[in-house]
C-alpha cells in the first residue's frame, strides 16, 4: 500500500513454510510451498486511528499488507485463494515474480458454529501489471476516504481496485472515485456485486452464439449500466 503512515511499517520477513498450517490439505501444502518463494510483512494497520469492527460477524482489530515472491504470477489466484484461508486477520498481498504484479483481497466473516474459524466471503486478485504506476491512485493509504472502521477501510482498498480493473466496463467510471459513495458501506457493496455482475456478462456475451441471447444480455448490460450510474451520479 502507498503513503501508509510510517508507525505501520514492520518489514518482518517469513519463509514459505511459515504460510503452511493445518487448515490446508497435503496437497495444497505442497502446491504452496512450491509456488511461494518467501514473503515480506511490510505493513500491519492496528490500534484505534483507524477504530476496529469486532461484533459476533467480524474481526477487523489489524490490517496485514505482505510482499510475496512466487514462482508464477499466473497461479496468484489459487496462492491468494490458499494464503487467505491461512492468515485469519485481513490482508492485502502483493504478489509479484520479479517482472510482473497483482494483488489480492478476501473479505473474512466469522463462522456462525464457530468463532475460531474464519470464513472467506469474497475473494479477489487484481490484473497482472508490470508496474505499480497504475495502482497508485487508488492503492493509496491517503485516498481511502471511509475510515469509519477497518472493514469499511479495507473493503474500500478492494472494491477500488476492482473498479480500476474494470473502467472499461462504463464510459466515465472513473467519476465514482470521487464520489460520495464510498461513505456507505452498504450502497458501496451494493455496486461492487453490481459492476461483477456486469463484468460477468460482458464476459459472456462475447461467447454465445446466437443473436437472441445476444440482445437478451445487451439488454441485462443497458440496465445494469443505467442502474449503476445512480450510485455515483450527483
Amino acid at each position: 500500500m502507498f503513503n501508509t503512515d510510517k508507525k505501520y511499517f514492520i518489514n518482518k520477513l517469513f519463509k514459505n513454510t511459515d504460510f503452511i498450517n493445518k487448515t490446508l490439505s497435503r496437497t495444497e501444502k505442497t502446491e504452496l510451498k512450491k509456488l511461494i518463494k518467501q514473503g515480506i510483512l511490510k505493513y500491519q494497520i492496528y490500534g484505534e486511528q483507524i477504530p476496529s469492527l469486532i461484533n459476533e460477524k467480524y474481526n477487523y482489530q489489524v490490517i496485514m499488507f505482505f510482499e510475496i515472491e512466487i514462482a508464477n504470477i499466473k497461479k496468484s489466484y489459487l496462492i491468494n485463494e490458499l494464503l487467505q484461508k491461512t492468515v485469519p486477520a485481513p490482508c492485502i498481498f502483493k504478489f509479484t515474480d520479479n517482472k510482473n504484479i497483482c494483488y489480492g483481497f478476501a473479505d473474512k466473516r466469522l463462522s456462525q458454529t464457530n468463532n475460531n474459524e474464519i470464513v472467506v466471503d469474497e475473494n479477489y486478485v487484481s490484473n497482472i501489471f508490470t508496474t505499480n504506476t497504475t495502482q497508485n491512485k487508488y492503492l493509496n493509504y491517503l485516498n481511502i476516504k471511509n475510515k469509519t472502521n477497518k472493514r469499511c477501510f479495507y473493503t474500500e482498498l478492494l472494491i477500488k481496485t476492482f473498479v480500476a480493473d474494470n473502467m472499461k466496463l462504463i464510459s466515465n467510471l472513473n467519476l465514482v472515485f470521487d464520489s460520495k459513495l464510498w461513505y456507505s458501506e452498504e450502497q458501496k457493496l451494493k455496486f461492487y456485486f453490481k459492476l461483477k455482475e456486469l463484468k460477468k456478462l460482458s464476459d459472456l456475451i462475447i461467447t454465445v452464439n446466437t443473436a437472441k441471447e445476444k440482445v437478451a444480455i445487451n439488454n441485462k448490460i443497458k440496465d445494469l449500466i443505467t442502474e449503476l450510474k445512480t450510485f455515483y451520479a450527483d
